[in-house]
């Protein structure tokens, strides 16, 4: 699964999705918890607000 990478990066995730990011247009039409199953990803933790 494409993952908005840099965002990751500079937090050190392995992996992070950011609802409006890569994948905005696919979750807007399927919904999140679709997509994240069918990539077969796993969330440990949601975060609802980023700031830098």
């Amino acid at each position: 699964m494409n993952t908005d990478i840099k965002g990751a990066n500079l937090l050190n995730y392995d992996s992070l999705i950011i609802s409006n990011g890569v994948h905005k247009d696919e979750i807007k039409k399927e919904g999140i918890d679709i997509v994240l199953k069918k990539y077969e990803v796993v969330v440990n933790f949601i975060q609802t607000e980023l700031k830098w």
